[in-house]
């Protein structure tokens, strides 16, 4: 499943911060109706067993967020309210942005770290 190389992958990290998300509001059993249904789709995925540090296909990450839709009869903004509960940032890069650099330095910098979760987007300043 990790290929880095593809043109379109995604971090582990994402699928771990909806999984400790959804056990605090869902419970195990919420857990397993989302891989059930990613089962279903053709995407089979063991939310407790994925890696953080490896790269999974998109697709994943697509289905992962249709089936908890789905699953809960959650809207857009019920997803966008799960990613704005789940942590952005590891702790190192927490304190590294706090205490090391400056807001505009890190902002800078954001698109050289970019590439750690997302193969798909760039983040460019204007």
């Amino acid at each position: 499943m990790e290929n880095k190389t593809a043109s379109r992958s995604i971090k582990g990290t994402a699928f771990r911060e909806d999984y400790d998300y959804l056990k605090r509001k869902k419970g195990s059993m919420g857990l397993k109706e989302i891989e059930k249904r990613m089962a279903k789709a053709g995407y089979p995925l063991k939310l407790e067993n994925v890696n953080i540090t490896k790269w999974y296909p998109i697709e994943y990450r697509t289905a992962h967020l249709y089936a908890i839709k789905e699953a809960f009869g959650w809207s857009d903004l019920d997803i966008f309210n799960m990613a704005t509960e789940s942590p952005k940032v590891a702790t190192t890069m927490r304190f590294f942005l706090k205490y090391i650099v400056s807001p505009e330095t890190a902002f800078k910098s954001a698109s050289k770290y970019w590439d750690n979760y997302f193969l798909l987007i760039w983040l460019q300043l204007y």
